[in-house]
């Protein structure tokens, strides 16, 4: 029940920061439902505009941890021979 109400606080705030009135959507239990097209489209055009931004910084982040992984294999191989010669 707790990630009920989670889902539906976090939906509550999206629709108050999209300046979305009291008419225009009602909350279920587990569903929104949307009035007035106007409110999907807005709502479908403002998820747009995010995905992008969220798309390049998981891309940015995976190939962080990719490059971070690379770096790490390739200092403790340098280590290694560092402790052979030693």
């Amino acid at each position: 029940m707790l990630s009920y109400v989670r889902i539906k606080i976090s939906c509550s705030f999206f629709y108050r920061l999209m300046q979305y009135g009291e008419n225009d959507y009602r909350m279920g239990l587990t569903k929104i439902f949307i009035r007035l097209p106007k409110t999907l489209f807005e709502t479908e055009d403002a998820f747009q505009r995010r995905k992008n931004e969220l798309e390049s910084l998981i891309q940015a982040k995976y190939k962080g941890i990719l490059q971070r992984r690379k770096y790490l294999a390739i200092r403790l191989r340098i280590i290694r021979v560092q402790v052979i010669h030693f």
